[in-house]
C-alpha cells in the first residue's frame, strides 16, 4: 500500500496536478455544464457541484476555521504598544 505522500507524488505524475487540484476542477466544470444548462439558483448548482454554498456560514465560523494568524490589533491597541 503506497503512502499518502507516495500517491501524491505518482499521481501528480501522472495527472499533472495534486488529486485536490483535479477534483477542483471537476467540480467548476460540473458547475458550469449545470449553468449552462439550467436555472437553477447559484446555491442548488453549488451543492450540486460539491461545494458548500459559501453565505451559509455565519463570518465567525470562517474566522475560526481560516485565520492562520492573530487577529490584527486595533489603532488602540497598537498606538499603546508603539514607542513615541
Amino acid at each position: 500500500m503506497a503512502s499518502h505522500r507516495g500517491f501524491d507524488r505518482r499521481y501528480r505524475a501522472t495527472a499533472g496536478c495534486s488529486p485536490l487540484q483535479w477534483l477542483l476542477h471537476q467540480r467548476v466544470l460540473r458547475a458550469q455544464q449545470i449553468l449552462a444548462t439550467t436555472t437553477l439558483p447559484i446555491d442548488t448548482v453549488a451543492r450540486a457541484s460539491g461545494f458548500t454554498p459559501l453565505r451559509r456560514r455565519p463570518p465567525q465560523s470562517y474566522r475560526t476555521t481560516f485565520r492562520t494568524t492573530e487577529p490584527a490589533k486595533s489603532a488602540r491597541q497598537m498606538a499603546s504598544i508603539i514607542p513615541r
